[in-house]
């Protein structure tokens, strides 16, 4: 395990890593694997407790959930389309459309709609920036750090975070 563990939200005891694993906490304040299995599509899944429930949960939603602020309005999905991939620079998360508003029919995932001028972020955030900027929130740095540290406006740091501008740099 070379990488932090983070707790994910909901599920009691469970954590992940930026690399993409699963791990958990049992009892006696001991870390484990849990067991994971392939799916029938190649994604992995992982027994866990959702309280006050046993839920199998895809490793990718878990790690999305952790590190992109996944919720259950949203779809995650494998940049490199390896879906046993499950490193957060790989995965990428996206409003459903049933979410977007009413009268969408669409069945394909659409971006955020960003509240934040795209072309006023583009022009004082560039891409090295950019890069650091989501290194950071992947170690776990919080927004307000990451804006006093760089001098960045809270909201552009979310548009980055939540993917609604430069969704497809990592770093």
């Amino acid at each position: 395990m070379s990488s932090k563990l983070v707790s994910i939200r909901g599920y009691k005891k469970f954590h992940a890593t930026v690399d993409g694993e699963i791990f958990f906490i049992n009892r006696f304040n001991e870390i484990h694997k849990p067991d994971i299995k392939q799916l029938d599509d190649g994604s992995l899944a992982v027994m866990c407790f959702q309280d006050p429930n046993k839920v199998m949960q895809s490793v990718h939603r878990l790690v999305a959930i952790a590190f992109l602020g996944c919720t259950a309005r949203h779809g995650v999905y494998h940049v490199n389309k390896i879906k046993s991939d499950n490193r957060v620079e790989n995965l990428i998360v996206r409003l459903l459309p049933k979410y977007q508003g009413k009268g969408v029919k669409t069945q394909n995932p659409i971006e955020y709609k960003p509240k934040v001028g795209i072309h006023k972020i583009r022009k004082q955030v560039n891409i090295e920036q950019v890069k650091e900027v989501k290194l950071l929130l992947a170690k776990g740095v919080h927004i307000p750090e990451i804006s006093r540290r760089m001098g960045i406006p809270e909201n552009y740091l979310r548009a980055i975070k939540y993917r609604k501008v430069y969704a497809d740099i990592y770093y």
